[in-house]
């Protein structure tokens, strides 16, 4: 319901998101997600296990346990085939494929090889800032850029 009392978000999900976010806000029914647009229209019909937000125009998407990426129209772009993703960040995003990260890009092509060490419950998972990526292999800490030179410290 808007501030003029119109019904936006028709009572038929079992919750709904408080907010938008980026003109959007996450629906549930039935243990399953979607997304609806500011004016109520079905973005993403409510066939997810979970959405994240959007991020660079991307949001990723768990479909049957594995992760891909919708664009704002609800359309599969990189199709859900990780184990798990995190949100894109100049341009690339963090992918898990046999338990080892790498980089996509908004195509979905493995940009950045998937071995790195990493897992969500750590917040291990790398992202790119300013141009480079925080990352982990064989027990040591080190940063990546953008075209996977690898920084180490001595």
């Amino acid at each position: 319901i808007d501030n003029k009392g119109n019904v936006i978000v028709p009572a038929i999900y079992d919750e709904v998101e408080e907010h938008l976010v980026y003109g959007f806000t996450h629906v549930k029914l039935k243990d399953k997600y979607g997304l609806v647009d500011a004016k109520g229209n079905i973005i993403a019909p409510p066939i997810y296990d979970g959405i994240g937000y959007f991020s660079e125009g991307l949001a990723y998407v768990v479909l049957n346990g594995k992760c891909g990426f919708i664009d704002t129209k609800g359309n599969m772009v990189v199709g859900a085939i990780y184990e798990s993703a995190r949100d894109f960040r100049e341009g690339l995003a963090a992918v898990c494929i046999n338990g080892k990260y790498g980089f996509i890009d908004k195509n979905g092509d493995l940009v950045i090889p998937a071995i790195y060490d990493g897992s969500f419950e750590d917040i291990d998972v790398p992202f790119f800032n300013n141009g480079l990526a925080l990352v982990r292999l064989n027990g040591k800490w080190g940063y990546i850029d953008k075209n996977g030179t690898q920084y180490w410290e001595d």
